[in-house]
């Protein structure tokens, strides 16, 4: 499971250089939008693997519901 969240991470990570590249070279600005519309959809999918997989990590962690409840709203709001 690590290893597939390090790879998204990679993954996303050479998406923004890609996205910092196009803005240096002034490319059309439709092409980095949707660079950054796939970059944000890579994220949200990277973000409900981990909560998926890490929600009894969190229980060891001994987060209180309302702190998860409180994490969750966050996620939720951006």
């Amino acid at each position: 499971m690590e290893r597939e969240v390090y790879n998204r991470l990679s993954r996303i990570e050479g998406q923004l250089r890609g996205i910092y590249e196009m803005i240096r070279y002034d490319r059309p600005c439709k092409d980095i939008l949707i660079q950054l519309f796939a970059v944000r959809s890579a994220l949200d999918s990277l973000t409900s693997l981990i909560v998926k997989n890490y929600l009894d990590k969190c229980k060891s962690e001994e987060l209180s519901i309302d702190e998860l409840n409180e994490i969750l709203e966050l996620l939720i709001k951006y």
